[in-house]
């Protein structure tokens, strides 16, 4: 099989991959996360559900709470339903890196408070002081401050 062929086969395997339906289950916990819906995240630790679960793109839980479209209610539910707060992502980022990526002092002080180790860093040697945002000014010199404290 020359290398076009190759390159063609593996798109499609891709495409086919991305298809596939995800259980309902994981969709719904998914978007409670990333909605900031802690009763709904509440509801799923309490039937059994793991909060160390990760999506099909290799994001925990915790991590997809730390982004843009998380947040610290859900955040705080899953720390205190046990989630890890050191479980990775695929490309070896914590929720910590997450969360001081987008510079969100308050994830940032409550995942400090909570545990998380600021020392991590990704295969790559980057580190949580690394992964800080570049702005706005103001909300980096507070997230690098709080890390900082702990170094």
């Amino acid at each position: 099989m020359g290398p076009a062929r190759t390159v063609a086969v593996g798109v499609a395997m891709m495409a086919l991959w991305a298809c596939q339906p995800r259980h309902a289950e994981e969709l719904e916990t998914v978007d409670a996360v990333r909605d900031d819906d802690a009763a709904a995240v509440q509801r799923y630790l309490d039937a059994g559900g793991d909060p160390d679960a990760v999506n099909r793109d290799g994001h925990p839980l915790i991590y997809l709470a730390t982004g843009p479209r998380g947040g610290v209610e859900v955040l705080s539910v899953l720390i205190a339903g046990g989630a890890d707060l050191e479980r990775q992502s695929d490309n070896g980022r914590t929720a910590l890196m997450n969360a001081a990526g987008w510079c969100d002092a308050p994830m940032v002080r409550m995942l400090i408070a909570a545990g998380a180790d600021v020392r991590h860093a990704t295969p790559e040697g980057d580190t949580v002081r690394d992964a800080v945002c570049a702005g706005p000014l103001d909300r980096r010199a507070e997230v690098l401050n709080l890390i900082d404290a702990m170094l």
